[in-house]
Formats: C-alpha cells, sequence, structure tokens
C-alpha cells in the first residue's frame, strides 16, 4: 500500500525486546531491587527474550516476576515483533513523516527511538520529514504533572495537537481512511 504520508505517535525506533529490557531495568532500580536480584531478573529476560526470538514459544519456567511481561499465550505475537526493527522499516517508507513523541515518554524515548527513527527518515533519498518532541507530555501524548504521572488523563498536549494538524500533512489526515488520527484530533 502506497501512502502519501505517514505519522507516527509515539512509535519505537528500535525493536521490542530492546524496549523491554530498558523499562525493566527501569523498573528494578525503581522498585530498589537489591543488585543480584536485579542481575537475575536481567539475565532471566534475556534467556526467555532469545527463547521467543529463536522458537516464537515463551518458555514454561518464566520467573514469577515476569509472568505478566511473558504469558505463554504471546509467544508467537512476541516472535513476530522482535523481528521488526521499526528504524529499518522507516529506511524504506518513501512519503514525508512526522514523527510526534512526548518528551516524559516512559515507554519509548525521545533520545533513543524518536532519535533512531530520524536517522533512518534522515538517510532516504529526498526525505521529508520532521521530529516533534511534545514538551511535558506522556506516551498518550497528554501533559504529565510531574515524574509519577503516567499522563492517561486530560486533553491531547497543545503542541502535540498542532504538531499533528500541521499544514504539511493535513490533507492526509483528513481522508477516511485515517480515521484513527482524525477521531484523536476530534476528541476533544
Amino acid at each position: 500500500m502506497l501512502f502519501r504520508s505517514l505519522v507516527l505517535l509515539s512509535a519505537p525506533g528500535r525493536p521490542i525486546d530492546a524496549l523491554i529490557d530498558e523499562q525493566l531495568r527501569r523498573l528494578l532500580v525503581r522498585q530498589k531491587a537489591k543488585p543480584v536480584d536485579a542481575e537475575y531478573f536481567m539475565k532471566e529476560n534475556a534467556r526467555i527474550t532469545q527463547a521467543i526470538k529463536t522458537a516464537g514459544v515463551v518458555p514454561k519456567d518464566v520467573p514469577a516476576g515476569l509472568r505478566a511481561l511473558y504469558p505463554a499465550y504471546l509467544g508467537k505475537f512476541l516472535h513476530s515483533e522482535m523481528a521488526v526493527d521499526p528504524s529499518a522499516i522507516a529506511r524504506r517508507v518513501s512519503c514525508p513523516v512526522l514523527v510526534v513523541i512526548g518528551e516524559k515518554d516512559a515507554q519509548v524515548s525521545p533520545e533513543r527511538d524518536a532519535r533512531r527513527l530520524e536517522q533512518a527518515l534522515a538517510g532516504r533519498k529526498g526525505s521529508v520529514h520532521r521530529l516533534v518532541v511534545v514538551p511535558g507530555a506522556s506516551h498518550n501524548l497528554k501533559m504529565v504533572k510531574s515524574d509519577a504521572d503516567a499522563g492517561f488523563v486530560g486533553p491531547l498536549a497543545a503542541a502535540a495537537e498542532e504538531a499533528i494538524r500541521s499544514e504539511e500533512h493535513t490533507s492526509e489526515l483528513q481522508s477516511p481512511c485515517n480515521l484513527v488520527c482524525r477521531l484523536l484530533l476530534e476528541k476533544k
């Protein structure tokens, strides 16, 4: 399918296993895990990830502390997701691309993911792209009041809405096939 333009909202620039690893590492720090426990869970996460990448199956012996991340029924899904490198895909897209991410995004890193996408997009022939990092916005592109605020409630951050409605991408966003973006903007 050919696109006239593409808008990526809070999109990762790295494979999902890298995101899970980073999020787990941060969670262990926030929970003040003992170094020996943190090392154990990170090694187990690496073992589980490798099993999923290799066989498409979640191992039966997932430690209790990681079972919420790796339920058995997600093996095939995670296998397919871990095979995807979003930046490699971005390099193959030929249309204009707008990347919008919240500065306070706890799931996807503006520094590591958005910048990686931007570099991939910049390497395209005749590249037309724009990266917008929304100050103070969460993964959901809503304003956060503090570091403890996940940014689930409230309106879409004004800077995010402005970027999405930008002149360069407006015509494509108004077409019926882009209902998700339209609903996001109209849900005020």
